[in-house]
C-alpha cells in the first residue's frame, strides 16, 4: 500500500482549523482539507503535516488532526527525506499563492492542489502552470463541486436529456466572483460544456 504525506500549507479555516461545533473529528460535515483527509485515513496510510508561519497555528491544527506541525517547508524537509508519496495542499491567503505554489516545486510533491483564487493575476497563473507542466507536476485548483455525487446525478440527466434542453441558468452566489461565484462559472462548464466568447452589439 502506497504511503502518503499530506502536506497543508497554511492553517486557517479553510486548512484546517474552523470552530470544532462546525468541523472536527466528531462532526460529519467536512469543512476544511485537514478534515477531508483525516477521514481517508481508514482507507489509506495517510500521516498529516502541517505548515504556517505561525506555528501555533500549525501546533493548533496538530493537536486537532494529528500528524506534525512545521513553520515552514525547509523545516518539513528536514523531518521528512522517506519515499512516501507527497501530496500537498496550498490553503495560504490568495497574495501568496504565487510564491508558495513556485516554491513547493522544489519538494517533490507528486500532486499539489490549490485553493481558489489561483492566482491574483493571470500571467501569474499561466507562469504557474508552465512550470508544473515542465516538471510533469499534477494540479488540481479547487473546483471540488465537479466531485460531488449530486452534482454528477445532474451532470448525468443533463447529458441523458431528463431534464430536457437547457435555455437558461440564473446564478446567485454571495463573496464576490473570485471565490465564490467562480464555482458557479466552473459548473455551468461542467453541465454544459466550455463557455464561448463574444461581444454583445448593442
Amino acid at each position: 500500500m502506497n504511503k502518503y504525506n499530506i502536506i497543508i500549507l497554511g492553517c486557517g479555516s479553510i486548512g484546517s482549523t474552523k470552530p470544532n461545533k462546525y468541523d472536527s473529528p466528531d462532526t460529519e460535515a467536512i469543512l476544511t482539507w485537514a478534515h477531508a483527509f483525516y477521514n481517508l485515513k481508514e482507507k489509506y496510510d495517510i500521516s498529516l503535516c502541517f505548515i504556517d508561519s505561525e506555528l501555533k497555528k500549525a501546533n493548533k491544527a496538530k493537536e486537532k488532526w494529528g500528524g506534525k506541525a512545521y513553520p515552514d517547508l525547509e523545516e518539513f524537509n528536514k523531518d521528512n527525506r522517506n519515499n512516501e508519496k507527497r501530496i500537498f495542499v496550498v490553503a495560504v491567503p490568495t497574495q501568496k499563492h504565487f510564491k508558495v505554489l513556485s516554491k513547493v516545486l522544489k519538494f517533490k510533491p507528486d500532486l499539489v492542489i490549490a485553493e481558489k483564487p489561483f492566482t491574483d493575476h493571470f500571467e501569474d497563473a499561466k507562469t504557474i502552470r508552465r512550470l508544473y507542466f515542465k516538471k510533469n507536476v499534477p494540479l488540481l485548483i479547487d473546483y471540488i463541486r465537479r466531485f460531488d455525487p449530486i452534482t454528477r446525478a445532474v451532470k448525468n440527466a443533463i447529458d441523458l436529456g431528463i431534464l430536457g434542453k437547457i435555455q437558461q441558468c440564473r446564478i446567485i452566489y454571495n463573496r464576490g466572483f473570485k471565490r465564490e461565484a467562480s464555482h458557479a462559472l466552473d459548473l455551468m462548464c461542467f453541465f454544459l460544456g466550455e463557455y464561448e466568447t463574444g461581444i454583445i452589439l448593442d
